[in-house]
């Protein structure tokens, strides 16, 4: 800092000193049977089901008119029936019917 003394800046700075550590906390206590730790207990939550949204081409539309596109439909329009097709497929296989 130009034309600021050492102890000007240091002072700027406020209490430099280390903040005191936080005490962890006591380490849980672990089985000692084998059999015991490795198991689970039986009231675990059942696992929800995927939020499955079907969205066609998002990143493609965000990024606005393709400049070499030289096919004769709209790339937009085909990405749209792609996408369509591949999220019905992954959602599809994400709920295990395939």
């Amino acid at each position: 800092m130009r034309g600021m003394s050492r102890e000007a800046f240091l002072g700027l700075l406020g209490n430099t000193t280390a903040p005191t550590p936080i005490a962890a906390l006591p380490p849980e206590p672990l089985p000692t049977s084998p059999i015991a730790f490795w198991s689970s207990p039986a009231d675990l939550p059942p696992q929800p089901a995927p939020d499955i949204r079907l969205t066609e081409a998002a990143l493609p539309r965000r990024l606005g008119k393709f400049p070499f596109w030289r096919g004769n439909h709209n790339l937009h329009d085909f990405l749209d029936e792609v996408y369509i097709r591949a999220s019905a497929h992954a959602a599809e296989a994400l709920s295990g019917r395939e």
